[in-house]
């Protein structure tokens, strides 16, 4: 079988989309229109759960939390019979049970399966990289001759990736982009008109925009696919932060509404001029102060800080730590593949963030966390700035020990 996992440097969507370019997809389907990538290599995704792995994610990851973990089916009716995993007295997903409720004709979902398998968490992780959206992950293993959800529509993109069998999609290809809904929407169930119909098979890719309405069914196998949620951060989710931002410095934006704004038996006419004129003077503000690029550089970082958040770890740091005390200015540094980070400043401070954790220190370590923002690979005793030999290594001491970079040596032997 060939080797399919691929290498650090390669680009996560990329690889999802080959062979179409990312230049192609983001003009011709992008929050427009589905799109099917049929490769004819079942093992293309082979990193990523197999069949046979299902039941170690559900046993051994952590689907005990509500709704992290579900039984569902198409009922004759139409209706979607939907329940939790079922538990053991100690908690655990009931496997044996779960088992019982597949052989029944219920689809297996797990939910966030990005939480419980490092595989999945690593290419959700790399997508996020690639996309500057959040996503996430869910896992869904179908019983032959079955269909778990009904029609319906989700309220983020989706890339759905075949790991094992096929499985039969029927969509209906809005073609309008005003469809968008809301993410606060739901999933809402619909009729599909005019539907096409696409079999994706182990290895396939398929995109779908949000809105847009689709149900997916087995035939005489089962199917096991990754559904990778985009939940992307839009116009309104910006100009939200940038309120937000406004409103920390502007009183005006902080105050109350009075209780004659509110009162709802008041003539619309009097409403109009007691609440729209008022709203229409702050909205001249906001407008204002949205063409300051120093505003628009606060609400751009605050936004991409939601994806430096969290406490994503790839393991094997402790060798890195144990090296520590051997660094000198000779040591070479790296940043392992996937793990972002940016700089950013204050008056008095030059700050390095990186997955739920951050470096600080005076502004002439400013240079040096730049480079290492920028380089994946750095010499402690060539970092830039006005830093003595002994600056240098405190501070690449500081970021090995706070978790963003490991010496070259660890790493070749992690990697070997």
């Amino acid at each position: 079988m060939a080797e399919h996992a691929p290498p650090p440097a390669r680009r996560a969507l990329a690889r999802v989309l080959a062979p179409v370019s990312v230049a192609e997809f983001f003009e011709n389907a992008w929050e427009r229109t589905p799109l099917l990538i049929s490769r004819d290599d079942p093992g293309y995704f082979a990193d990523l759960p197999s069949l046979a792995g299902v039941d170690e994610v559900i046993t051994l990851g952590s689907c005990t939390a509500p709704g992290d973990g579900q039984l569902v089916k198409t009922l004759p009716d139409g209706a979607t019979s939907r329940q939790p995993f079922p538990t053991t007295a100690g908690g655990r997903p009931d496997i044996h049970t779960i088992y019982r409720r597949y052989g029944d004709g219920h689809t297996v979902v797990v939910n966030r399966v990005h939480r419980s398998s490092p595989a999945v968490a690593r290419l959700a992780h790399l997508l996020e990289l690639d996309l500057r959206h959040p996503v996430g992950a869910n896992l869904y293993l179908t019983p032959p001759g079955a269909q778990g959800f009904a029609p319906h529509v989700d309220t983020h993109d989706v890339f759905v990736l075949q790991l094992h069998g096929t499985k039969e999609w029927t969509v209906t290809d809005p073609a309008d982009p005003d469809r968008l809904p809301l993410a606060t929407s739901g999933r809402t169930a619909v009729e599909l008109t005019d539907p096409v119909r696409l079999t994706l098979s182990a290895g396939d890719t398929l995109y779908l925009p949000r809105g847009v309405p689709h149900a997916a069914a087995t035939a005489s196998g089962s199917s096991l696919h990754l559904t990778v949620g985009v939940h992307v951060l839009r116009w309104i989710d910006l100009m939200a932060e940038a309120l937000a931002v406004v409103a920390e410095a502007d009183v005006a934006f902080r105050r109350s509404l009075g209780p004659a704004q509110l009162d709802v038996a008041a003539a619309p006419s009097e409403r109009a001029d007691q609440v729209g004129t008022p709203a229409a003077e702050l909205a001249q503000r906001l407008a204002e102060a949205v063409h300051d690029p120093q505003l628009i550089e606060r609400v751009v970082v605050r936004m991409s800080h939601r994806l430096l958040s969290g406490d994503r770890v790839w393991g094997g740091h402790f060798p890195a730590l144990d090296a520590v005390a051997g660094l000198s200015d000779a040591s070479v540094l790296t940043r392992p593949p996937g793990v972002p980070c940016q700089v950013r400043t204050t008056a008095t401070e030059a700050i390095l963030e990186f997955a739920g954790n951050h470096v600080s220190g005076p502004l002439l370590i400013e240079a040096a966390l730049r480079q290492i923002a920028e380089q994946p690979v750095i010499v402690v005793g060539e970092l830039p700035g006005e830093l003595s030999p002994a600056d240098r290594v405190d501070l690449a001491a500081r970021l090995v020990g706070e978790g963003l970079l490991v010496p070259a040596d660890p790493i070749a032997r992690l990697g070997s």
